[in-house]
Order: C-alpha cells, then sequence, then structure tokens
C-alpha cells in the first residue's frame, strides 16, 4: 500500500494518535499507540491487529519498513517535527503503529498454574514492569481489576517491553469475577502483605495466583478476605516495603524456583 504523506497537525490520524498519548486514551478506544522499533516488531511477530503505521520522514529502515507494508495497512509519513510532537518518547525513534488493543473478559481466562492479579496498582511503569516480569517467568496471565493502569498506555507498553503482547491480560471488575474460575482449575489465590505466612515456607509447587496490590494502600479488605491466605516477603533490612514490580517479580520466581527444585521448599 502507497504511503501517505500528512502535514497537517489537523488531521483525522494526528488528532487520533494524540487522543491515544492521554492516559485514558487506550484503554476507551479500544487502540493503542506503540512507539519504537522494537514495540512495532513485537507487535506484529506476536500477530496484533495493526491498523496503520506512522513513520517520520527521515526514517530509513528499510527492511522495518518492507515489513511493515507487507501487512498491507496505512502507513503514515509525517514530517520529523510533526511526528515529534505527537509522540508520547521525548526522543522518538521514528516508528510507530496504532493498534487493536487485547483484553480478555473474565469469561475467556486461560487454563493455567501460575497467574499474576493486579489489585489497583495505579503506577504504569509497575504495571508494564510486572507484565514483562509475568512473561519471563511464563505465567499464564495477568488479570486486572478495578482501579489498574492501562496495560496499554504508552509509558505500560514501554516498562513491558513487548511482554504485552505475549500473554493474555484479563480485565475483571473485582476479584470475585475470577476467584471461581481459578479455584475450579485448582488455583490457590494468595495476597502479598506485609503480614501473613513467610512466602519461602509457603508450598508454590501447586497452581498459584499472587494478588498484588496499590503501591500505596496494599490489597483492599474486599480482596484480602476473598484470598486463601496471605505471604509476605522477609525484609531482614531496614526497608519498610518493597515496590509491587520488585514483589511480584520475588514471588514469581520463588514458585519457579520451587517447581525447578522438585521435592523441596
Amino acid at each position: 500500500m502507497a504511503e501517505r504523506i500528512i502535514s497537517s497537525p489537523q488531521n483525522p490520524y494526528v488528532k487520533l494518535i494524540k487522543r491515544l498519548r492521554t492516559r485514558r486514551g487506550p484503554g476507551r478506544l479500544g487502540k493503542a499507540l506503540v512507539e519504537g522499533v522494537r514495540l512495532v516488531e513485537e507487535a506484529i511477530s506476536s500477530g496484533a491487529e495493526v491498523e496503520f503505521f506512522v513513520r517520520s520522514r527521515s526514517f530509513e529502515d528499510e527492511s522495518c519498513l518492507e515489513r511493515a507494508r507487507s501487512l498491507g495497512v496505512p502507513v503514515l509519513v509525517l514530517e520529523d517535527a510533526l511526528f515529534r510532537d505527537v509522540m508520547d518518547t521525548e526522543t522518538p525513534q521514528g516508528l510507530a503503529a496504532v493498534c487493536a488493543t487485547r483484553l480478555l473478559s473474565s469469561e475467556h481466562l486461560p487454563e493455567g498454574d501460575l497467574f499474576v492479579i493486579l489489585d489497583r496498582v495505579s503506577d504504569p511503569g509497575n504495571l508494564g514492569t510486572i507484565i514483562r516480569s509475568s512473561d519471563a517467568a511464563a505465567a499464564d496471565g495477568v488479570i486486572l481489576l478495578k482501579g489498574c493502569a492501562d496495560p496499554y498506555g504508552t509509558k505500560a507498553l514501554r516498562a513491558a517491553m513487548g511482554s504485552t503482547f505475549h500473554l493474555p491480560i484479563i480485565k475483571a471488575d473485582t476479584v470475585e469475577e475470577v476467584a471461581g474460575h481459578l479455584r475450579h482449575m485448582g488455583v490457590m489465590l494468595l495476597a502479598a502483605d506485609l503480614e501473613g505466612r513467610d512466602v519461602f515456607a509457603v508450598d508454590l509447587r501447586i497452581p498459584v495466583a499472587f494478588v498484588i496490590g496499590n503501591e500505596a494502600h496494599g490489597i483492599s479488605p474486599g480482596v484480602k478476605h476473598l484470598v486463601d491466605e496471605v505471604v509476605r516477603i522477609p525484609m531482614p533490612g531496614g526497608a519498610e516495603s518493597l515496590n509491587a514490580a520488585v514483589a511480584a517479580s520475588i514471588l514469581l520466581y520463588e514458585a519457579i524456583r520451587q517447581r525447578r527444585a522438585g521435592g523441596s521448599l
């Protein structure tokens, strides 16, 4: 498909991109702005539904452009100054794509034995990092309860480094929507909190779903009431708490460690 040169900031495509930069834009529109060569390539490789590509006039990576053109969707060319103006990153690489978002409902929760449930994790950087760690740990899905940041916001996408396109992301208003499905699969729900049983003494070789709470307030009372057990990560040092993304990563890799160890914790 032939490229189309756009120079006006009032162009409908440009206006759409600007809306997708806003905090609420991607979730509301069902589209996401994917910036940078690596993230665009990850989106293409994962089979994401690309609606159109955007490149700056000076972008010259022909192999990347040929791959984009092969999908048969529009490729828009923006003057460099306009491209920099509409992108979210301070130093854009010259290539972006607008893709349809892929969020599953609780009715389409996949089968599995390792999940992460996020309860009002509102920082997009934390959210994206948790998605990245979950992907690295081969988790079967990340479940977002009401109040979480948008996984398809530009900051969350950058923090996830392409992992958003690799694993199921499920949206649910409440933990009740997914608790029944998970327990039917034999999955135990474990809430991470400052008070609870030492997680290193908990058998994580069975199917588990780790619940990670809000950065400032932790797990909400309603969610904590529904989990099977509350666990804590021991902190023998002077820190009072751990970053939500760090806590999620530790829990995921403790599960991996135990499962690889076989018979012993």
